[in-house]
């Protein structure tokens, strides 16, 4: 900190020998060898920072001595105002990244962008939360690397493989899909273009290599890469027989040919693998399948459920899951006791803090600290360290700060009263928030967020090319733009809604009364929460399962224990009753770690050398879990409790034993 005000302070560049007369704590090293690797981590770290340290010549008469500056027209954010409509749309962005590694430099370029602008702090953001996330461990470094055009190095585990490989990439880009990031880039061995989706990156992602080391293609599109469309798949026309209230997922896609008191007709067109997983998911509650190979594809999907779930040796097999996973949650749960905070993120959070609170004399120590997101007994500390701060060891060169009021005051910090540019990974988390908030309809005021990014842009400069290598869509599973500007508007009003939903956990189709808390994005779906009248308690229901909605002259006001769930660790948050449970997945269905919330997995090997993956998950519904497992065929199996195992087995038995699709009706037959 003192360096910054030091440099950004002085008319000319200091040498070395200047520097370590006027910081403080170069005055404090010991030796010439002490001060110099200080200086030079000193240096590395501001650069990464994003600080704008020169070296020059120091005396033009004298090339070999070096001096040091920091020029204010670089280090400081450039003047820019906003509208409270683009402070709104700006907040929105920022949150969209709230439970991702860049959440915090999500939140520090809001409150760079906001330093000068008191009051606009608590611009509410509304009851819509969009959020692209970025969970995954090595985003950050990926996302460097495209900046830095370096080298990657990491273990890499492909789609429906229980191997890993090493892969060396140059990086091009980074692209939101369904949720999930992928990187694209050109692997060094293979010589050609790849993708790789980040969650199947096994252990660190590193750099490797001098920066610079290549250029990315004008005419690469990684992007379009990412978003190619699968191969197609061939389809199949079936005729069904429903029992009323099942089957709301297959009801969904199909046309109702009869619809009677207890059973309804059903035509439905999917792909073939789809088509009799679907199906088989329904277990007794279809019949009459056609055309007849379809109906034994159904036995056998069956039938392979059943044997694996009975094979003999699943007493083995569930030990050696059990040992892995105890083995996993011994070694996770071994941690250090306390963490030290990096000086580089205390750093950044001061320069970015004095020119908040230098706009904002006076503010009490609470309303300051729930506006720069740390805790009380943090902020108190920061400003203690202050007090040691400054371009000098001279009282009226040092900054001032009195708070023994609970209110703050700061003078004498007139050399970083402006914030520092916003760094690039700052830049990145707000551009490519509201590029993805652009692309939504229905979810704000679309000529907001276009001045937002136009003058967003405008400051970032440079940056902004970081930010064209990195795309993201909030509606990656689609989003009904007038089902989103229903529940916006109910919002709004404070209207009760009605909702036709087709219930997941157990494969229903309901109505529920609905009083709307918030809209929001997770894991690349769409979400209302409320308090449900009919469970008399708060609920999620997911945008794409609403068959109708309808607002009522109702008031829609939430009662007082209605509260926002905590999305920190995901949309699912298990019953208090629920059930954990212990399964193996093949490779071609570990993509279930992936798309469900799990306990802990770890690889196993089976006794035939067959490597599986054990999973612990905490299960809220047992007759989701045994859809899910018929729906795998085999590749998924329940191990533990021994009882759900054979509550899967009873009812897959009692499906083939009814042999409900041997009717096998012609299409043409009524």
């Amino acid at each position: 900190m003192n360096l910054v005000m030091t440099l950004l302070w002085t008319r000319r560049p200091l040498t070395r020998h200047d520097l370590r007369r006027t910081v403080e704590q170069y005055q404090l090293t010991t030796s010439d060898e002490a001060f110099e690797r200080m200086f030079e981590r000193d240096k590395d770290e501001l650069r990464a920072l994003g600080v704008p340290l020169e070296t020059v010549e120091a005396d033009p008469l004298f090339d070999d001595e070096l001096g040091y500056r920091i020029r204010p027209d670089e280090y400081e954010l450039p003047e820019i105002s906003f509208e409270p409509d683009e402070l709104v749309v700006l907040g929105l962005a920022a949150r969209t990244w709230s439970h991702g590694t860049l959440g915090g430099a999500a939140a520090q370029a809001l409150r760079k962008l906001q330093a000068s602008q008191p009051g606009t702090d608590g611009t509410p953001a509304g009851p819509i939360e969009p959020r692209l996330g970025a969970a995954e461990p090595g985003f950050p470094t990926a996302l460097r690397a495209i900046q830095t055009r370096q080298e990657l190095r990491f273990e890499y585990r492909g789609a429906g493989s229980a191997e890993t490989s090493p892969r060396r990439v140059q990086p091009w880009g980074l692209t939101s899909v369904h949720g999930h990031w992928y990187l694209t880039g050109f692997d060094v061995d293979r010589e050609a273009e790849r993708v790789f989706r980040l969650s199947r990156v096994v252990g660190d992602v590193r750099t490797h290599g001098r920066p610079g080391a290549y250029d990315i293609p004008a005419d690469a599109r990684p992007a379009d890469v990412a978003r190619a469309a699968a191969p197609a798949e061939s389809e199949t026309t079936a005729q069904v027989t429903v029992r009323t209230g099942a089957g709301a997922r297959l009801r969904s896609q199909a046309q109702v040919l009869e619809d009677g008191e207890e059973w309804t007709r059903l035509e439905v067109r999917l792909p073939d693998d789809s088509l009799v997983s679907e199906l088989a998911m329904l277990l007794d509650s279809v019949r009459d399948i056609a055309p007849a190979g379809v109906a034994q594809a159904v036995r056998e999907h069956l039938t392979t459920v059943a044997e694996r779930h009975t094979d003999a040796g699943i007493p083995v097999l569930s030990q050696t899951a059990q040992s892995a996973l105890d083995a996993l949650r011994n070694t996770s749960g071994k941690r250090g006791h306390g963490s030290i905070e990096p000086a580089t993120e205390r750093l950044s959070r001061l320069l970015a803090m004095v020119p908040w609170l230098v706009h904002r004399q006076g503010i009490d120590v609470a309303e300051a600290a729930r506006g720069l997101s740390v805790t009380e007994d943090q902020l108190r500390a920061d400003l203690e360290l202050l007090f040691m701060c400054g371009y000098g060891s001279m009282p009226d060169q040092l900054i001032e700060v009195d708070s023994e009021s609970g209110r703050i005051f700061i003078e004498n910090a007139d050399t970083i009263a402006r914030p520092l540019r916003l760094g690039w990974d700052e830049a990145v988390t707000l551009v490519v928030g509201l590029r993805a908030l652009e692309a939504v309809p229905g979810l704000h005021d679309d000529d907001a967020v276009g001045r937002a990014l136009g003058k967003l842009e405008t400051a970032v400069g440079d940056l902004l090319s970081a930010a064209d290598r990195v795309t993201a869509r909030i509606d990656d599973e689609g989003v009904d733009a007038g089902l989103l500007a229903t529940l916006r508007a109910a919002l709004a009003d404070r209207r009760r809604v009605h909702l036709v939903y087709d219930a997941a956990e157990r494969d229903e189709r309901t109505e529920r009364d609905v009083d709307l808390m918030r809209v929001v994005s997770a894991e690349g779906r769409w979400y209302a929460e409320g308090w449900c009248h009919r469970a008399q308690d708060s609920r999620f229901f997911r945008l794409d399962r609403i068959r109708s909605v309808e607002v009522l002259d109702v008031d829609g006001t939430p009662p007082a224990e209605a509260t926002p769930r905590d999305l920190s660790a995901g949309t699912y948050q298990p019953a208090d009753d629920a059930t954990v449970v212990t399964l193996v997945l093949e490779p071609a269905a570990r993509w279930v770690t992936e798309y469900y919330p799990v306990a802990e997995h770890a690889q196993i090997t089976a006794t035939d050398g067959t490597h599986l993956e054990a999973v612990r998950m905490i299960v809220s519904h047992l007759d989701w879990l045994v859809r899910l497992a018929v729906r795998l065929g085999g590749r998924l199996v329940v191990l533990e409790p021994a009882h759900v195992r054979e509550q899967l087995i009873d009812r897959v038995q009692s499906a083939l034993a009814g042999a409900p699709m041997d009717a096998g009706r012609d299409l043409t037959s009524p």
